[in-house]
């Protein structure tokens, strides 16, 4: 299932809540959009981004992924 209008989120998600069995629920963000914790592209779960209202563990320096890790 998709996700992708504001205005649908009440109705998929109590559809997504009471289907039987497992489910896949694809939520589309803004690609400008600030959503924590995450972690950037070819980037491990140690380099976690948590933004400014979540401590981090430890200073965390972001490197740039290769060509080879953009998808």
């Amino acid at each position: 299932m998709r996700l992708d209008r504001k205005e649908d989120v009440p109705r998929v998600i109590a559809e997504f809540v009471a289907f039987k069995g497992p489910a896949f629920l694809e939520v589309l963000i803004d690609p400008d959009a600030g959503v924590y914790p995450m972690v950037g592209p070819g980037q491990g779960y140690d380099a976690m981004i948590t933004g400014d209202f979540i401590a981090a563990r430890h200073e965390v320096q972001i490197e740039p992924p290769g060509p080879s890790e953009m998808f």
